[in-house]
């Protein structure tokens, strides 16, 4: 299972006894739970232990929650601290537990307080800085991680090892790219590009990571044509490696890329390959709940398969609940408003739009501005044009803060023809 080990035969008892509670049988569970009935059977003798989207599964047709099939609290699937040969070791070691479990805010209260202590050799406060700098930007505080990855640049550490300066570059661009500085991000990637391409780090997952991120920052600011040539090279360096991890990523990104260009048949494709590749590999909680809900925004967009967009949609329900992260929860919101929207309940959909955007734990680049203009379309298909208007002219500056411009001209475009069909209706 990914990021999560099961333990088997206890898995299985826990999901007998709550199947029989709720009177189904083996066969009834797995047609709900898209798996067969014999596979049931396996897992509740304890012979074989289930991925993290069965779990996932199971759990939506049970209607109980993942810790209760896993027979873990919900402040971790973490387990016990672990030992060291200080406090800082097993607070490193329980921070990762917590991250793969997906508690991301428990372990950003660990390291910073294990920050705070103060003392620290350079090395045990290299590693804390790290691993926190990330989980800020799970978090969606992308200010805090900036400001920490200008303290790890001026580690001694950090300045003699060129492959740590790449790294540390990659993850500075991705805190730009999401806190909407599109020219900043591009700014930080574009000299990294020749030298993570060049021995000893081409063909790296290094290299592989910075064309993927490359290739988002690319399409958010509308220059699609290296894209169509970044992509092919990164899925070939991702194969090379060997990783299914690696590649079922790779995958993810260049059907992110290919949903933004529009090829949504190619986006299809490239999600089933990610599918298959990251089932069998190691993924945190938080990001097997992200790409569930890519998957489902994917068909969603397709428009051929609202059954299986729901089946996405509601196993990143389940995990959103698991996960607790209030960026989460918002993102939820607004996928729920997308799926209404498809499935014609337009009213429920305007509202749970306008629901994703007033929440504290707000939308931000790209996303808020798909939000934005999807929900001027249900206000427009509601016959309330000014709402619609008014709602365009927000995302249309919002591109423009964020160096979006061709975007943000489609939007002004918008708004000039619901004028237009406005007045024709009068």
């Amino acid at each position: 299972m990914a990021a999560l080990e099961v333990a088997q035969p206890e898995f299985g008892s826990r999901l007998r006894d709550r199947r029989l509670e709720l009177g189904l049988s083996q066969k009834a569970l797995a047609d709900s739970g898209q798996v067969t009935a014999s596979y049931v059977s396996l897992l509740e003798k304890g012979t074989r232990v289930p991925t993290l989207d069965v779990v996932v599964g199971l759990a939506r047709v049970l209607n109980t929650s993942i810790e209760s099939l896993l027979g873990v609290s919900a402040a971790g699937l973490i387990g016990a601290e672990a030992g060291g040969t200080d406090g800082t070791a097993s607070t490193l070691v329980e921070a990762r537990q917590c991250v793969e479990a997906g508690d991301v805010e428990r372990a950003v209260k660990l390291l910073s307080a294990a920050r705070a202590i103060g003392g620290l050799d350079e090395r045990r406060l290299f590693d804390i800085d790290v691993l926190l700098q990330e989980q800020l930007g799970a978090l969606d505080r992308h200010t805090e991680r900036l400001a920490l990855l200008d303290e790890l640049d001026g580690l001694a550490l950090v300045a003699a090892s060129h492959e740590i300066r790449l790294s540390l570059g990659v993850d500075r661009a991705v805190a730009l790219r999401e806190s909407g500085r599109l020219g900043a991000a591009w700014e930080v990637l574009e000299p990294l590009i020749g030298q993570v391409g060049a021995p000893p780090y081409a063909g790296s997952w290094v290299h592989v990571r910075l064309l993927g991120v490359v290739v988002s920052v690319l399409v958010e600011r509308g220059e699609f044509e290296p894209v169509r040539a970044f992509v092919p090279e990164m899925l070939d360096h991702a194969g090379k490696l060997g990783s299914g991890g690696v590649l079922g990523r790779a995958y993810w990104a260049a059907a992110m890329a290919s949903h933004r260009l529009g090829d949504l048949e190619r986006t299809r494709d490239y999600l089933t390959e990610a599918h298959r590749e990251l089932t069998h590999a190691s993924i945190k909680l938080v990001d097997w709940l992200r790409f569930c809900r890519f998957y489902a925004t994917a068909l969603l967009d397709v428009g051929e398969d609202l059954d299986a967009a729901r089946d996405w949609l509601l196993a990143a329900e389940t995990l959103t609940k698991t996960v607790r992260l209030p960026g989460e929860w918002t993102a939820a919101t607004a996928l729920r408003a997308r799926f209404e929207l498809a499935a014609g309940d337009i009213a429920r959909a305007a509202e749970l739009f306008e629901e994703a955007v007033a929440q504290d734990a707000g939308l931000t680049g790209a996303t808020l501005i798909s939000v934005l203009l999807e929900w001027a379309t249900a206000l427009q298909r509601l016959g309330r044009p000014a709402e619609a208007i008014e709602v365009l002219r927000r995302a249309a500056r919002q591109c423009e803060r964020d160096g979006n411009y061709r975007q943000a001209a489609e939007a002004w475009r918008r708004i000039d023809d619901v004028r237009g069909t406005d007045e024709e209706r009068r």
